[in-house]
């Protein structure tokens, strides 16, 4: 088996947002977060905010034109006598009088800020309960002063950068057990949400992992943008979830975890795709709640579909892991994670043994993969 460690910490490098975007999304965000706590109107209704998304968790591809930056805003609004439209409203209003209206719009669940290379979604939440409010007033932006550093890889971003000061700060760790509530502006109500959830979750994950988990999801996250050729749905976060439930087996490479990965999602989505329904996926920290579905835009049909290349990847991906010629290795890793993964020059290992030839179209019946 070629392990090709060098072609696949190159091909991460070449998906992974550059240290100029990263910059730059560093700097939107902070400035944001200073203009909105030291505004003498918005200061009395703010508690705390701090990240989410795939850029506080490190999980973000190189995007094909500008970062996303998600800041929760936490605030003492009572969702009782503030509808979402009017909390929206709010931040909406207070962004464009700091940038022009023209760069503003209001989204389902945030307010967006669309600057040069970066958009911005603040996403303000209700008045959380007196004991959590608490807690969060323990710490606030003003301390922010770690430099993030550009080429890291394999660390979710710093708790100075998501949250202001350290998290050891808060007086006690009840507050990050607790769900949030955002405003849903189709819906006209307040739903809940916990972004701090998905945030440890993907911390232990890539500890448990010996800080490759990241990878394999910027990879996986990668081949289904830029590679499947897939439905529209389902989108990042997604795929990224599914991608964290599926690594459950222990791997000591890269490859060997994208492959593993693969084939589990396979094996585990098999009876679903049978029965032609989507999962019911429920967020990260919200698992007793029966309506919350990080799938709710999914279609059952577009579940199929994006099934149907999946099989095809993961047959891919095994055929190219058990090769050991380097270079034929990494021409299968090219089809199946796109031109970006860089293929060793002829000669580099020997010849060509074991595997077999992958599958370019689904199996009319969804077949187990290691696990099965």
């Amino acid at each position: 088996m070629a392990i090709l460690e060098g072609e696949f910490q190159a091909y991460d490098r070449q998906i992974r947002p550059e240290d100029p975007l990263l910059r730059a999304a560093r700097y939107a965000h902070l400035e944001v977060r200073s203009r909105l706590n030291n505004d003498e109107k918005m200061k009395p209704h703010l508690v705390a905010d701090f990240l989410q998304g795939s850029y506080a968790r490190h999980t973000m591809n190189n995007p094909e034109d500008m970062a996303d930056v998600d800041i929760i805003v936490v605030t003492n609004l009572h969702e009782q006598q503030w509808t979402p439209d009017q909390v929206l409203t709010m931040f909406a209003t207070w962004l464009g009088n700091q940038y022009g209206q023209h760069r503003v719009s209001k989204n389902g669940r945030s307010v967006n800020l669309a600057l040069d290379d970066v958009e911005v979604d603040l996403v303000p939440t209700s008045a959380p309960s007196e004991a959590v409010l608490m807690d969060y007033r323990a710490y606030s932006l003003e301390s922010v002063a770690k430099a993030f550093q550009p080429g890291r890889q394999d660390e979710l971003l710093d708790a100075d950068e998501v949250f202001g000061p350290s998290i050891n700060s808060v007086s006690n760790g009840d507050w990050a057990t607790e769900p949030l509530r955002i405003p849903d502006l189709h819906a006209e109500c307040w739903q809940d949400t916990h972004p701090l959830a998905a945030l440890e979750y993907t911390r232990q994950k890539n500890r448990e992992h010996q800080r490759r988990f990241l990878r394999v999801v910027r990879a996986i996250k990668w081949w289904r943008k830029r590679v499947s050729g897939g439905p529209d749905h389902p989108k990042s976060y997604p795929v990224e979830h599914m991608v964290g439930d599926a690594c459950t087996s222990p791997f000591e490479t890269v490859a060997e975890g994208i492959t593993l990965t693969l084939e589990q999602m396979q094996h585990q989505y098999a009876p679903l795709y049978l029965a032609k329904r989507k999962p019911l996926l429920h967020p990260r920290g919200l698992e007793l709640h029966p309506s919350a579905d990080v799938l709710a835009l999914l279609t059952d049909n577009d579940f199929c579909r994006f099934y149907e290349q999946l099989q095809v990847a993961a047959a891919s991906a095994r055929y190219a892991l058990g090769l050991d010629d380097p270079h034929e290795s990494g021409k299968a890793w090219r089809r199946v994670l796109g031109d970006e993964f860089p293929v060793p020059p002829p000669g580099r290992g020997g010849p060509v043994s074991g595997g077999f030839t992958p599958r370019t179209t689904p199996a009319h019946q969804p077949r187990g993969g290691r696990f099965g």
